[in-house]
């Protein structure tokens, strides 16, 4: 499990885990688009998200800062 702060205006795309690793994804504060490249949605305070990790994927503020929590469930 991992806080990750997003300044506005920021981007961070992971590489793919494992196969079989799943990210479930909170947005604490702010918005975020998360999710698999091309595939992200964006996230608003207390939404939640799960998707496979086992990808390429991506965290990006939206419209300012954002702070997400991160569960990165592995096999």
């Amino acid at each position: 499990m991992y806080v990750l702060d997003i300044e506005r205006g920021g981007r961070r795309e992971a590489a793919a885990h494992s196969p079989g690793v799943v990210e479930h994804v909170i947005v604490i504060t702010g918005s975020a688009e998360v999710g698999p490249l091309g595939e992200a949605v964006t996230l608003e305070i207390g939404d939640c998200l799960t998707f496979s990790a086992d990808r390429p994927h991506l965290y990006r503020a939206v419209g300012g800062a954002a702070r997400v929590l991160s569960l990165t469930d592995y096999p």
